[in-house]
């Protein structure tokens, strides 16, 4: 049945590869006959191109001279020239191409045709060798069996059929392995899209997370924002650069666009609260140093106090004074800046550090009680000092 099958599609590769070369041969012709006759026209209007030439480099003299009757026979040599070269150029263009092109595709179907051909011819005479060597075989098994007594026979027929149920054990453990990894490729692929179906939500997840984060850290920072604005209002400063930009702007003559002027502007605020920020912080150490020596000289003053107050206890004491009388100092300003220090150490109170994540945005109310009570003790600070000179010389 096989080798039928073959032949039969040889026959019929034979039939479509004969007639693709048939409709070859006629487009090959036809292609040949379309462009002889373009080349023939060609021709004709080259000679007529020619002709046209010549006659208008003779009308051209007395043309130049004068003649009105050359000057136009010379206009209308050239529009005829013109429209030559026109035909000329359209047949040039039309040029039968499309034939070109179904002649390389039926030379393409040929050849493929032509190896289709060679691999059946090859098919067919292999089929065929293998038909006559199993004929062989089976002539001589029946040879072979033909000259067996009964008891070989037997025992011949017993060893193939214990060989053809082995076989078939074979084939039925195999069939069940396949079965076996079909199933566990089954799971397996189950267990991949259950897999990616978890990945795609993980990741999905994640994306939500982050933009609740950069949500949560975008509203931060305009809190922040709103703060330093909110606090850079109380004692408000020229930004370095901006007046030396906007003169060197205006002159250039041109106006800056909104986007660069906003970039520009947000690049120079960002500097200059930087600068405030360094210096609020060489601020802060100047003050904490400041603040370590007068803690170091308070109690320089207090120990030399309460070695005083000791002698002057022992020597009331002895002249028979009372115990609880209170003691004047030889100096009186010391105990007027001790009790302002104090005053204000209690009005510090214990410094608290804060993460950035704790800070809050104030509302207008809380701004302006904090203006209030800086004012306060701005007041405050500016008559202690002025009313006490040992603290104006601290």
């Amino acid at each position: 049945m096989e080798l039928q099958g073959l032949k039969k599609r040889r026959e019929m590769v034979l039939q479509e590869r004969d007639n693709i070369i048939k409709n070859r041969s006629l487009l090959e012709l036809k292609h040949m006959r379309m462009e002889n006759s373009t080349d023939r026209r060609l021709a004709e209007l080259e000679g007529q191109m020619r002709a046209l030439k010549q006659e208008s480099s003779t009308l051209k003299p007395s043309a130049q001279q004068g003649d009105t009757e050359a000057a136009r026979k010379l206009i209308i040599s050239h529009n005829q020239l013109k429209a030559l070269e026109k035909s000329r150029k359209s047949l040039l263009v039309s040029k039968p191409q499309d034939s070109e092109m179904e002649l390389s595709a039926l030379d393409d179907r040929v050849d493929i045709l032509s190896a289709e051909l060679e691999y059946l011819n090859d098919a067919i005479a292999e089929r065929l060798r293998m038909v006559s060597s199993a004929s062989l075989a089976a002539e001589g098994i029946q040879c072979c069996v033909a000259c067996l007594s009964s008891e070989e026979a037997h025992g011949v027929l017993e060893h193939c059929l214990m060989q053809l149920v082995q076989v078939l054990q074979e084939q039925k453990h195999k069939a069940d392995k396949i079965a076996r990894l079909e199933a566990a490729v089954v799971d397996k692929t189950h267990q991949v899209d259950v897999a990616e179906s978890n990945l795609k939500v993980k990741h999905k997840e994640l994306e939500r997370r982050l933009r609740e984060v950069q949500r949560e850290h975008a509203v931060k920072v305009q809190g922040l924002l709103r703060q330093i604005k909110v606090l850079s209002r109380e004692q408000p400063l020229p930004l370095p650069g901006r007046v030396d930009g906007s003169a060197s702007g205006r002159g250039n003559g041109g106006e800056a666009s909104p986007g660069m002027s906003s970039c520009t502007d947000a690049e120079q605020e960002a500097a200059f609260y930087k600068q405030q920020a360094e210096q609020l912080s060489k601020d802060n150490f100047y003050y904490k140093l400041r603040n370590k020596e007068l803690k170091q000289k308070l109690k320089g003053m207090q120990a030399e106090g309460s070695s005083g107050d000791q002698a002057s206890t022992q020597a009331d004491a002895a002249a028979g004074k009372r115990p609880d009388a209170k003691v004047m100092t030889s100096d009186p300003s010391f105990d007027v800046e001790l009790d302002h220090y104090k005053a204000h150490l209690r009005k510090v109170g214990t410094v608290v550090r804060l993460s950035k994540s704790q800070l809050l945005p104030l509302s207008n109310g809380q701004v302006d009680m904090v203006k209030a009570s800086a004012r306060r003790r701005h007041a405050r600070s500016s008559t202690n000092v002025s009313n006490n000179p040992h603290l104006a010389l601290c």
